[in-house]
C-alpha cells in the first residue's frame, strides 16, 4: 500500500464486505468504534451473535489487499464515503452508500445533471423521445444519469453520447457486469465518455432486490428527473418517489390514456409533475437557451414533394403496414414505395419489418 488513503480505503472495503454484518449493523459499529480501522481492531463485538462474530473473525482470514488490487487491476476504482471525490449530491441521502465502485468517471460536480429513467418493453415513441432528449441534455452541458436497463434507460443513454456529451449508468450488479448483455455497446461507451458505478461488489450478478436499490441513487445523481412511459405500478415510480423524497422536480412524457405504458406517467402528471411536450421543455428548467444544436431533425424545414407529405402525414411513431397506407393515401404501389424511398432517404421515415414503415423522429 502506498499511502493512508488507500490503507482507509482497503479497511473500508473489508468493513462493507463482512458476512451477516448489513447495513444497520455496519451504522451501529460506526457509531461505536468511529472508523473502519477501529473496528478492524476488534476482537469481539459484544451485541453480535454467534454467527455474526464467526463472519466477522473469518472475514480477517481474507487477503484483502490482494482482493484491493486485484479490483484495481480491471481498471475499477474505490470511491469511499470519506474521499474528496465521493459526490455531494449523495449527501442527501440518509443510507448512502459507503462505497462506489466506478469504471470511467463519476459525473462532475460542477456540471448540471438529468435523470432519465422509464419502460424497459418501451414503444417507438418513447423510445424516440428518450433518445432525442438525451441528446438535447447532452448537447448543452447536462449530464444524463440512467440505470443502462433495456428500453428507455438505454435509449436516452444512446442520445447522450451519439451527441456528444456526458452520461452515467446507475448498476443494479456489479460494475464489472454489462446487464442485460445487449446494451455491451453502451457499457463501453460509458466507460469513455461517463462512467458505470454500483455500490455492489465486482461480480455480483442481478437480483430484483438490487435494481430498487440502485435507484435511490439515480434520482439522488440527479438534480432533475424525466420519467418516460412506466406502467401504473413500474420500477420507474419508485425512483420518482425517491426524487421527491430528496425535494427533486420531477418530470413526464404525457402519452394515450388507453395505453398501459401511459398510466404511471399520466398519474404522476395529474399529482403535478411538469409536463414535456419536447426534448427542449427540459432545458427551460435548467434556465438555458436553446442555442445549442437541434438533436432530432425539424421537419418543417424538409422540403418534401405533395406525395410525400401525404404520405408521411398519415404516418405515427407507430409502425403502420404498407397496404393500410395504400387505403388511405390512394396510392398505387409503385408510387406509394416512390415515396417512401424518398422519406427514408430523408430520414423522416424507416421501416420497422417488412411492409412496415414509422416516422424515424420525434
Amino acid at each position: 500500500m502506498r499511502d493512508n488513503k488507500e490503507i482507509h480505503k482497503l479497511y473500508w472495503l473489508w468493513l462493507c464486505n463482512i458476512g451477516r454484518v448489513g447495513r444497520a449493523c455496519i451504522e451501529r459499529l460506526l457509531e461505536e468504534f468511529e472508523t473502519p480501522e477501529n473496528i478492524y481492531k476488534q476482537e469481539k463485538v459484544e451485541w453480535f451473535t454467534d454467527a455474526m462474530s464467526e463472519s466477522f473473525a473469518n472475514s480477517k482470514k481474507e487477503k484483502w489487499l490482494k482482493i484491493y488490487k486485484g479490483i484495481y487491476e480491471k481498471g475499477i476504482k474505490i470511491i469511499t464515503v470519506d474521499d474528496e471525490e465521493y459526490p455531494r449530491r449523495l449527501e442527501c441521502l440518509a443510507d448512502k452508500p459507503y462505497i462506489l465502485y466506478v469504471k470511467g468517471n463519476l459525473p462532475s460536480e460542477k456540471m448540471p445533471t438529468c435523470g432519465i429513467v422509464g419502460a424497459r418493453n418501451c414503444t417507438r415513441y418513447g423510445a424516440e423521445f428518450a433518445r432525442a432528449i438525451g441528446a438535447v441534455l447532452a448537447e448543452n452541458g447536462i449530464q444524463v444519469i440512467s440505470g443502462m436497463a433495456r428500453g428507455i434507460d438505454c435509449e436516452s443513454q444512446k442520445g447522450a453520447l451519439e451527441a456528444g456529451g456526458s452520461s452515467f449508468g446507475i448498476l443494479g450488479t456489479g460494475v464489472d457486469i454489462c446487464y442485460p448483455r445487449e446494451n455491451i455497446r453502451v457499457y463501453e461507451k460509458l466507460q469513455q465518455n461517463g462512467g458505470v458505478i454500483s455500490e455492489l461488489f465486482p461480480g455480483t450478478p442481478g437480483n430484483p432486490g438490487f435494481f430498487p436499490m440502485r435507484n435511490r441513487i439515480i434520482s439522488a445523481l440527479s438534480d432533475k428527473l424525466v420519467v418516460v412511459e412506466a406502467k401504473e405500478k413500474s420500477g420507474s415510480l419508485i425512483t420518482v418517489d425517491f426524487a421527491l423524497e430528496q425535494g427533486k422536480d420531477v418530470f413526464g412524457l404525457p402519452g394515450r390514456i388507453t395505453d398501459e405504458l401511459s398510466k404511471g406517467v399520466n398519474n404522476i402528471l395529474k399529482q403535478g409533475a411538469g409536463m414535456l411536450t419536447k426534448p427542449e421543455d427540459i432545458l427551460d428548467e435548467y434556465e438555458i437557451s436553446h442555442g445549442g444544436r437541434v438533436a432530432y431533425l425539424d421537419k418543417t424545414k424538409i422540403l418534401l414533394a405533395e406525395r410525400e407529405k401525404l404520405v408521411y402525414s398519415k404516418l405515427d411513431l407507430e409502425a403502420k403496414n404498407l397496404q393500410l397506407i395504400i387505403e388511405e393515401t390512394g396510392f398505387t404501389i409503385p408510387e406509394l414505395s416512390d415515396a417512401l424511398l424518398e422519406l427514408q432517404m430523408k430520414g423522416l421515415v424507416v421501416e420497422c419489418g417488412k411492409n412496415y414503415y414509422a416516422r424515424s423522429k420525434i
